[in-house]
């Protein structure tokens, strides 16, 4: 028995009186010549498509009926799958593919085929996180009813099948090497819900057909090549969470008015343009989550943006926004996280920040903020990082500072401030970092800071701290320790110090 690939077709050359197994074979490729791109794929031996006809017609015990359409299609297309992404050699876990076992059973409960019970129709093939290395194979169009296919966390390369799946829901290919353009084939899957191309190397821009996926709820495109703007984006109106980081999109932002159901989004390490008009967002009265970072958002933060009554989590950093932070603007029991590092804001660092309820995270490093940190800074029961780096802020720590007792990180370093560092500093039994260094401290440091039961870096250097620190070094979380303790007359006297300066 030899093969040969014709124009469309596989020719089978038969000498002699054909075989019972001759037949069988010829009767399967039949079934599954077409769902292949070429039928030239059968003529190398090698190949998937020419192994997993192999395994069907000559080692598969199941000896499933050619007449059987959906079962041959179903069970050659998952062989397919198998020997495409070396399933043989590299799969952590076999998944029990190519077993007797009637294709439904290739899993092992958490992984690999699941079927709808009374029909016995593949539902979901979950491979994420098991080593698949190779291409996917276009054959998978064969599983006309999947609506999960998750193979996410693998070594898969090559480009994006034009599958046509009409039920398909969730498409899962996160952190993979795919490569090339998104295809436009994927617009016509119009039932999905939720799509992760994220962590691969896709290039070009997005499809047109995507205004055709009016049931997407998630989509996540981060960490890829992609470029254009959103607008392809902007008939989406079920979308809930969208996130195009670390691409370089560009445009402005005026596609997300048409998006009044995300609660999250994140489009940071970009290249938009834009500012943060109310009216882009004034449709999303769901919106928890934002993060507009490293792009090019100019402007004030307008005080309507409190009018977004569920957003929680706020990261406009690396930006050139201006003015103040209008933290009177926003309710009191929402906002847990607020970061607007590396912009231009200006002014003082109000009291209102220690009223709210759930605040968690501030983070103002590298602003031009100024005056004195407010003497009612000790009002947060939930504060847990504070950083105010690289300002223009003076004055001493209030005492009250003592009172954050749920603070881990407290970075004021690189600003003018003065005074001597306050005893209640001691209370913070939670601290992890203190970095105050660079600026005009004085006088000793207070020896309660020896308490400190988990903290694992302090900054003391550049100011005027004189005396021993030594008892620092009975902390038994073993902090790293930078400090003025260089040179033949140091400032400070420090026996573990993992950083002298002069």
């Amino acid at each position: 028995l030899t093969t040969t690939a014709g124009l469309g077709c596989v020719v089978f050359l038969v000498f002699g009186a054909a075989s019972p197994q001759v037949d069988y074979e010829e009767a399967l490729l039949m079934q599954v010549v077409d769902l292949s791109e070429s039928p030239e794929v059968f003529s190398e031996p090698s190949t998937p498509q020419s192994l997993a006809l192999q395994w069907l017609a000559n080692i598969d015990e199941a000896e499933v009926d050619p007449d059987d359409t959906v079962r041959v299609e179903t069970r050659y297309s998952l062989a397919v799958l198998f020997f495409a992404t070396n399933g043989p050699s590299q799969w952590l876990d076999k998944l029990n593919f190519l077993s007797d076992t009637h294709e439904c059973n290739w899993n092992n409960e958490e992984k690999g085929v699941f079927c709808d019970p009374e029909t016995d129709l593949v539902m979901n093939v979950i491979i994420d996180s098991n080593n698949l290395r190779g291409s996917l194979p276009v054959e998978l169009t064969a599983l006309s009813s999947l609506k999960v296919l998750n193979m996410a966390d693998n070594r898969l390369t090559g480009t994006l099948p034009s599958w046509q799946y009409g039920v398909l829901e969730s498409l899962f290919l996160d952190w993979n090497t795919l490569e090339s353009s998104i295809p436009h084939s994927l617009g016509d899957m119009t039932q999905l819900k939720d799509l992760d191309l994220s962590s691969n190397m896709l290039v070009s821009t997005i499809p047109e057909e995507f205004r055709q996926l009016l049931q997407l709820e998630t989509l996540n495109l981060a960490n890829n090549g992609l470029t254009g703007t959103g607008q392809m984006l902007a008939d989406l109106s079920s979308l809930r969470h969208l996130n195009l980081t670390d691409n370089a999109f560009q445009g402005n932002l005026d596609f997300l008015k048409d998006l009044p159901r995300l609660e999250s989004l994140d489009l940071s390490s970009n290249n938009f343009k834009a500012n943060l008009a109310y009216e882009k967002f004034s449709s999303m009265t769901n919106l928890e989550t934002m993060i507009l970072a490293n792009n090019e958002i100019v402007g004030p933060v307008p005080s309507s943006l409190g009018k977004l009554t569920k957003l929680a989590y706020v990261d406009v950093a690396q930006n050139l926004l201006t003015g103040t932070f209008p933290w009177y603007a926003f309710p009191e029991s929402k906002l847990t996280s607020v970061l607007m590092a590396d912009n231009l804001f200006t002014g003082l660092l109000p009291l209102d920040i220690f009223r709210f309820d759930f605040l968690e995270v501030v983070n103002f490093d590298k602003n031009h903020l100024s005056g004195n940190l407010p003497i009612g800074i000790g009002g947060s029961t939930s504060l847990k990082t504070l950083h105010l780096a690289a300002n223009s802020l003076s004055g001493e720590i209030p005492a009250g500072i003592g009172n954050l007792q749920s603070l881990q990180d407290l970075d004021i370093s690189d600003n003018a401030m003065t005074g001597t560092v306050p005893d209640t500093l001691s209370n913070l039994s939670s601290l992890l970092l203190l970095d105050i260094h660079g600026n005009s401290f004085s006088g000793t440091l207070p020896e309660g800071l020896r308490f400190f039961e988990t903290i694992q870096r302090i900054a003391l250097q550049d100011n005027n701290i004189t005396g021993s620190i030594n008892f620092l070094c009975e902390i038994e979380s073993k902090p790293i320790i930078s400090a003025d303790c260089g040179g033949s007359i140091p400032q400070v006297n420090c026996s573990c110090c993992d950083i002298c300066l002069i």
